[in-house]
């Protein structure tokens, strides 16, 4: 459990310094509103009854905080004399941060005693960002947390304004890294004045001279990020029911965050994003620690029946500020899931319905494929889903099938092809010519194909057999 010091102190607390500036490529728009972002109705989650609030499928919902960073005693860190300041006064980074421009920049460092601190300072004009990210040592022993404070003109603290102080929990990632994840927030000054703020590392767990953190910290322009800012880590990350299309990572260090609740019975989904951007999956455990999800294959992750925490986020030298979008895709190949079917046929004798006795229906000769897609309860399509095409005929007393396996967008083609149609019913037209249609009534059925559950059916399709002329 995470302990927060009611006195900080400094006692020999070591440093190293390293810094490194990135640029981000500017966007054209002057508030860049996503697609498919429907933020002007704002609601909160209610985490403490593990309500989902009722949405729209485009409306995306701000949440509230897993544990609040306002739960933390504000006087915790009472002002900056008993921390170290990571950057000279004099430098020419300290000097931009002051001028109002943009820009990104890095420190290393190691902080040696737990309550020890140390920050940057920047300031913000009126609807400025800062996004501040912690790479946290990796030492499962030690806890790191990240703190933004606004301050007076006398250069004290007044109020904390964004935090992400989440219990070092030691991920595994692909390229073999194995640490806590990336502390990270964001903030946007929403008033009228130009205003001074204080980014805070501090130990509250153990402390090191050897285990080494990174801080990132960059600022950027009003009309450079999306309407969606800040949404930076899991306290701040916003309810999404189905894909994400147009959000921005406006800078080289944005994070965005998501939460997803699949349907029930789902056990994996793939997360494809475009751009040079990453995605992540996440779970909450022992309420406040952050669990990388298991990974099943390339971009698709195992998924809970409750809440997913869902990273963007870009790693890449080539880094531009780009729209991008988040296509999930459910891959449930055990099919346990309650799913919903649409179809549409398509013949020999075209995709036409025609009316006989029976009523209005579909009708082929000899051949006719469906195309079926498969989605969840909230309409998401559903990847890899065993489905079979049947056709039965009780005439003959036969059935006929067809299986394959639903592809990204939830959708697979399958085809028959049926034994000659007796013709025991019959149909007159009248008109300039007479004929009659003779035909048999067969049934369709789709189906799970590996549980051999019932999707859809019967659905009655025409057979139809020969026309015979009988004047005009």
């Amino acid at each position: 459990m995470k302990k927060f010091l009611s006195t900080l102190l400094v006692c020999g607390l070591s440093i190293s310094l390293s810094n490194s500036a990135y640029a981000a490529e500017p966007s054209k728009s002057e508030m860049i509103n996503p697609e498919g972002l429907e933020i002007e109705y704002i609601e909160k989650y209610d985490f403490k009854n593990n309500i989902l609030p009722a949405t729209d499928i485009e409306e995306i919902v701000k949440t509230k905080n897993l544990r609040s960073i306002k739960t933390i005693d504000e006087d915790v860190i009472k002002d900056l004399s008993n921390g170290i300041k990571l950057q000279d006064e004099d430098s020419e980074v300290n000097k931009s941060s002051k001028s109002g421009t943009k820009f990104t920049e890095s420190w290393t460092a190691t902080i040696a005693n737990q309550g020890d601190m140390v920050y940057v300072t920047t300031i913000l004009e009126p609807h400025q960002i800062l996004n501040a990210t912690l790479v946290c040592p990796e030492n499962e022993n030690l806890n790191y947390d990240l703190f933004v404070y606004e301050m007076d003109n006398l250069g004290n603290l007044t109020k904390l304004v964004a935090g992400s102080n989440t219990e070092t929990y030691m991920n595994e990632y692909t390229d073999g890294t194995v640490k806590t994840i990336d502390e990270s927030a964001g903030f946007v000054n929403k008033g009228f004045e130009t205003k001074e703020y204080a980014i805070i590392v501090v130990a509250t767990e153990g402390g090191s001279t050897t285990d080494t953190f990174e801080l990132t910290l960059s600022r950027d322009e009003r009309g450079k990020y999306d309407i969606a800012e800040p949404s930076d880590n899991a306290y701040m990350a916003y309810y999404i029911e189905n894909d994400v299309k147009g959000a921005n990572l406006h800078i080289k260090n944005d994070q965005d965050w998501y939460i997803w609740k699949p349907s029930p019975g789902v056990k994996s989904a793939k997360f494809i994003t475009d751009k040079n951007h990453k995605v992540e999956v996440y779970n909450i455990i022992n309420n406040n620690q952050i669990k990388l999800a298991d990974m099943v294959s390339e971009n698709e992750y195992e998924v809970i029946d409750d809440l997913n925490f869902i990273k963007v986020y870009t790693d890449s030298n080539n880094f531009s500020s780009d729209n991008y979008t988040i296509d999930i895709q459910l891959t449930n190949g055990d099919s346990d899931i309650e799913v919903n079917v649409d179809y549409e046929f398509d013949g020999d004798m075209g995709a036409i319905n025609v009316t006989y006795h029976e009523g209005k229906k579909f009708r082929f000769e000899d051949n006719f494929s469906v195309t079926i897609q498969v989605s969840d309860q909230s309409g998401m399509p559903v990847n890899e889903y065993p489905v079979e095409l049947v056709l039965e005929s009780d005439f003959w007393g036969t059935s006929i099938s067809d299986s394959g396996i639903t592809d990204e967008d939830g959708i697979v083609t399958l085809e028959v092809s049926a034994p000659s149609s007796v013709g025991i019913n019959s149909y007159f037209i009248p008109g300039a010519i007479d004929f009659t249609h003779y035909y048999d009534v067969d049934k369709v059925f789709i189906k799970n194909s590996d549980t051999d559950e019932e999707l859809e059916g019967p659905i009655e399709v025409y057979h139809f057999a020969y026309s015979v002329y009988e004047g005009s």
